[in-house]
């Protein structure tokens, strides 16, 4: 199994990741096309609002085993393509079932395949006339039924339309071919970062779709264009970012609230919402560092750096600060003061990379720095963290 896939799940589960899969995998091979997963089928493509192909996806463990002519998997989607004949209606539709089983000679499955060479409907409809009125297989029974039912004209209506498309991919290999088809996107070295963070924006789109219960299909265009907004996140001037829509938990705030950065803030003033988005930056900067250096998109040296250059910014402020304080050691004004250094290097854009601006990523380390007591906002915090790491030392005796 690829080192990029690895799943531990029961069929059911695996059939859902292949639908998420094979749609992505499709809709990449198809420019000017929607797709949508769980609406009229497995898998849906419209074209101008107009459906003109749904798909049935059949994956198994064992790739080896027949589609045999009373097979559940082809008789379970005759029963929905039956159901929904008149829905669908007058359109020019492709019915596709696509199943990681391979097809017998001279079964439905083997004359219902593309190949003109083999592709036969009046052999497929006679065999599927014959199993439908002789078989006992007693899961098949209502789709036998509703297939009997059918008019001969019906029957061919509905059997033109059918392609069944055995040895289709497993669900690694067409993890695979979604790579392939990115690959040219990404430097090497950066592939399998980039591969994930277009499969989270995949998983996003299709899971928004699924919660809201819409029909709305997910578009090439849309899904392209957003593939091409990561791929301008790995250049060299700059780095994805990860955590602009996440925040930590209730529970995870509070956890903070005994930090030196957050006491650092108190000794300004800060009220609790400033707090608040205070450990919030601290969060999102801190895992976010976190998941470059474990992508190898940023290294300890660059992180190095880059406190410095943060550090050297707050050092700046903080000797104007002083400058403006002169001898004044009244606590409001110091307090007044410290708050203003803090509003100052909050709204000055120190970026890790040119083109990653995103303010989180800087506020949020100038916290981490805080709480590393390397600066610090009052312009007696560090005799104040002597105090602080001193009562704390004497309370654990």
């Amino acid at each position: 199994m690829s080192d990029l896939i690895k799943y531990s799940a029961t069929d059911t589960a695996l059939g859902y990741l292949y639908q998420f899969e094979m749609a992505l995998n499709l809709l990449l091979e198809r420019p000017g096309t929607q797709v949508s997963v769980e609406t009229l089928d497995d898998v849906v493509f419209e074209d101008n609002a107009n459906i003109h192909e749904i798909i049935q996806l059949k994956h198994h463990i064992n790739t080896k085993k027949p589609i045999s002519d009373s097979s559940v998997d082809l008789w379970k989607t005759l029963n929905i393509w039956i159901d929904g004949m008149k829905e669908l209606e007058g359109n020019n539709l492709s019915r596709i079932m696509m199943s990681t089983e391979i097809a017998s000679k001279d079964s439905v499955a083997y004359f219902l395949n593309p190949d003109e060479n083999q592709r036969d409907i009046v052999k497929a409809i006679k065999l599927l006339d014959n199993v439908s009125s002789t078989s006992k297989n007693k899961t098949n029974k209502k789709s036998y039924a509703k297939f009997q039912k059918l008019t001969p004209l019906e029957k061919q209506i509905l059997v033109e339309s059918i392609e069944i498309l055995d040895k289709s991919p497993t669900i690694t290999e067409t993890r695979k071919l979604v790579i392939g088809k990115i690959r040219i996107l990404s430097r090497p070295e950066k592939l399998k970062p980039f591969f994930e963070r277009v499969w989270g924006l995949w998983v996003n789109l299709l899971s928004d779709r699924l919660y809201t219960k819409s029909k709305e299909s997910i578009s090439y265009d849309e899904v392209n264009a957003q593939i091409q907004n990561i791929r301008d996140e790995f250049t060299q001037d700059n780095l994805p970012i990860d955590f602009l829509e996440k925040e930590p938990n209730p529970t995870q705030i509070s956890g903070y609230r005994d930090s030196i950065f957050v006491k650092q803030l108190d000794w300004i003033g800060a009220n609790d919402s400033v707090i608040q988005y205070a450990i919030i930056e601290y969060w999102k900067a801190y895992n976010q560092r976190v998941r470059w250096v474990k992508d190898e998109l940023l290294f300890d040296q660059d992180l190095i750096q880059y406190e410095k250059r943060l550090y050297d910014a707050w050092r700046k402020e903080f000797a104007k600060m002083k400058r403006r304080l002169g001898g004044d050691k009244s606590s409001k004004r110091q307090s007044d003061e410290g708050w203003t250094l803090y509003e100052i290097l909050d709204k000055t854009p120190i970026c890790i990379r040119d083109r990653c601006t995103e303010p989180y990523v800087s506020q949020g380390s100038f916290h981490m720095l805080a709480d590393q007591m390397r600066m610090g906002w009052h312009t007696d915090f560090e005799n104040r963290l002597k105090t602080l790491l001193k009562t704390a030392s004497e309370g654990q005796k």
